[in-house]
C-alpha cells in the first residue's frame, strides 16, 4: 500500500567514550559517522523507498578527544567529526522518514529499517553477524509483527548452521568471498563488462543526501536536494 513512514536506526558502540583514536574520527580520512555508517543506510533507504527530496538534520560530537595508542608515546588527539546524528527526510513519494545513526551507543551493533504504509509494515533487522539478519512484518488489522521466512535462494552464500566458531567463520568468509556473494558478483561484473548495481549514479545520489544533511546541520534549516544538482 501507500508508504507513510520509513524509519532508520543504526547504533554501534565502537566509538563510545573511553575508546581509542581511530581513522574514522578524522575529518580528512573518515569524515565521521555519517560517512562511515550513514551512507549505507541512506543507500538502502533510497533503493527500497525511492528518492529523498529534503532533509532537516542535527549532529553532535560527544567524544571531542581520544587517545591515539598507535604512537610510540600515546597522547590525546582531538576529534571534530560527527559521532551521532539524526535527520528528518521527506521522500518524493510523500513518505516521511527519520534517521538516527550513532557510534556511541553501548552494546551490539544493530541496523534497523522500518517501512509502514496503508496496508502493513515491514521491519528489516541487520546485525554485524550477518547470519542473524531478520525480516518481520504484519498486514493492517493483524495484532503484531511476526518473523517472516527468508528463502535460502536469497542468501545462498551464507550457511544457516553457525552453531560453532568454525562454522561462523565459514559463514563470514562465504558472505565476503564466495562466488554467489555481492563482492564476487561485483568483481565478475567488472571483469565481464556486465551491468553493475549499485552503480556510480546510486553512489552520487547517496552523496547528495549526505551533503544536504551536513548543510542542514550547519545552517539549522530544511535543505532541498535540488540545492545539489
Amino acid at each position: 500500500g501507500e508508504a507513510f513512514h520509513y524509519n532508520v536506526c543504526q547504533l554501534a558502540g565502537y566509538g563510545r567514550p573511553g575508546g581509542h583514536w581511530m581513522w574514522r574520527a578524522d575529518p580528512e580520512m573518515g569524515g565521521g559517522v555519517l560517512y562511515d555508517l550513514g551512507c549505507h543506510n541512506i543507500d538502502l533507504a533510497l533503493w527500497l523507498n525511492g528518492p529523498i527530496q529534503s532533509v532537516c538534520a542535527t549532529w553532535k560530537n560527544t567524544v571531542p578527544e581520544r587517545e591515539d595508542r598507535g604512537l610510540s608515546s600515546p597522547q590525546m588527539r582531538p576529534t571534530v567529526c560527527n559521532d551521532t546524528l539524526a535527520f528528518l527526510a521527506e521522500y518524493e513519494n510523500g513518505c516521511e522518514g527519520i534517521f538516527h545513526i550513532s557510534w556511541t551507543a553501548p552494546g551490539d551493533r544493530i541496523m534497523r529499517h522500518e517501512l509502514a504504509g496503508r496496508d502493513g509494515i515491514l521491519t528489516l533487522s541487520l546485525y554485524h553477524d550477518v547470519w542473524r539478519n531478520g525480516l518481520a512484518g504484519c498486514r493492517a488489522g493483524e495484532p503484531q509483527q511476526q518473523p517472516l521466512p527468508v528463502p535460502d535462494d536469497i542468501q545462498p552464500a551464507i550457511p544457516r548452521d553457525v552453531a560453532t566458531d568454525e562454522k561462523r567463520e565459514k559463514a563470514l568468509q562465504a558472505f565476503r568471498f564466495r562466488s554467489s556473494s555481492l563482492v564476487r558478483a561485483f568483481i565478475d561484473a567488472i571483469a565481464d563488462d556486465l551491468p553493475i548495481g549499485p552503480d556510480f549514479a546510486a553512489g552520487h545520489e547517496t552523496q547528495r543526501v549526505m551533503d544536504a544533511v551536513l548543510l542542514s546541520a550547519a545552517e539549522r534549516r530544511w535543505v532541498a536536494l535540488s540545492e545539489f544538482p
